[in-house]
């Protein structure tokens, strides 16, 4: 079994300067390296899989704002034969600039090592590597070669804490791995990942790499201005589909019969529903495109069907009792004072101040 020992690798620097960032998704299979990258990319169809080994070849995606490749990430195969690569680079690591190119300048490597060559090829051009482990699980053998191999090489790592599983129970068996061969680490849930985990990742990713911290500094800015204008986008989007909604008459002829009415009340409540489902099936589909989701994570259920004051459809929009009653008061005059109208004014006034009474008096007992 090879020793692990420190020695100082060799820097990269000048070369990552002179190029747009560059960053080598590395781990052991099936730690949800893809499923990271998936997410820092926001392309939902990068393939995923449960089972090891999914990516078995160098895959590179684009980190882009407005069309325009701002970082590239590699998608990387897990190490196969972690333990012979240290061995060799322990050896060889101090007699190279650059680690990485001199192992694969040998073509018995290549013949040897075809996974574990394709996730050196970028590092051989200079890609800093973000280091993704799940920290549910004790660290292993392996895992210190991986981490002392990236060390070796001599480039800029980033230790990505991927909570897939939920879970960091066994972190503190892995903090002392990290201290030794990481510039920094971050703890993330690709699954779970929000814009600002997104860019928290970025900035860390600029601390490790001082070279890039301007480049990735105007990556953030750039996703941040284009993240604002999708919001504004989809509050407009929002504002004109509930105008639309609300502007939908139905009308359905009937005869005086009771039966007849009511079965015109049916046929005009599902044209009424039907049309609003439209208007909000095409409202999902502008929206998952302005979020680049190809795939609809949207499933509307039964709160659809709710009625406006159902306490189940206040708690979703987060309401307090306070708010739902001063809403249902609102509500419940406005709706009176159509009878108001109706009746010439003859009332007074004084439907709308019952029915207002009525609205607020319902939702407050509702509550």
């Amino acid at each position: 079994m090879p020793v692990i020992q420190s020695q100082e690798p060799p820097n990269h620097s000048h070369a990552m300067s002179e190029k747009i960032p560059q960053f080598v998704i590395a781990g052991q299979p099936n730690e949800g390296k893809t499923t990271v990258i998936a997410t820092l990319t926001e392309d939902d169809g990068a393939r995923r899989g449960h089972m090891p080994g999914t990516t078995r070849e160098l895959k590179r995606y684009a980190v882009s704002v407005d069309g325009i490749p701002r970082l590239t990430l590699f998608d990387t195969p897990g190490f196969e034969n972690p333990g012979e690569l240290f061995e060799w680079f322990d050896e060889h690591a101090s007699r190279h600039d650059n680690p990485a190119a001199a192992f694969l300048s040998d073509s018995g490597h290549l013949r040897d090592y075809p996974f574990d060559c394709e996730i050196l090829k970028p590092i051989a051009e200079g890609a800093a590597v973000i280091h993704v482990i799940d920290p549910s699980r004790s660290p292993l053998r392996d895992d210190e070669f991986e981490i002392e191999i990236f060390r070796l090489c001599g480039v800029p790592r980033v230790g990505l804490l991927n909570h897939r599983s939920g879970s960091a129970r066994r972190l503190d068996d892995w903090l002392p791995l990290l201290r030794r061969g990481m510039n920094t680490w971050r703890e993330f849930d690709a699954c779970q990942a929000v814009f600002r985990d997104r860019v928290d990742l970025l900035d860390a990713l600029a601390i490790a790499v001082p070279e890039w911290q301007l480049q990735v500094g105007g990556v953030i800015e750039a996703l941040e201005n284009d993240w604002r204008m999708r919001l504004a986008s989809r509050a407009a989007a929002m504002v004109e589909a509930l105008r639309r909604v609300v502007s939908i008459r139905v009308f359905e002829p009937c005869d005086e019969d009771a039966a007849d009415v009511h079965d015109a009340k049916q046929r005009a409540a599902e044209a009424l529903r039907k049309k609003i489902r439209r208007i909000e099936s095409g409202f999902r589909q502008e929206t998952r495109g302005v979020f680049h989701h190809s795939q609809d994570h949207w499933r509307p259920g039964d709160e659809l069907e709710f009625d406006l004051f159902d306490e189940r459809v206040w708690r979703i929009f987060g309401f307090s009792k306070r708010q739902v009653v001063i809403a249902s008061v609102v509500a419940g005059a406005g709706t009176a004072a159509l009878i108001d109208i109706a009746l010439g004014g003859a009332t007074l006034g004084l439907v709308s101040l019952l029915g207002g009474a009525a609205g607020g008096s319902l939702a407050f007992f509702t509550a």
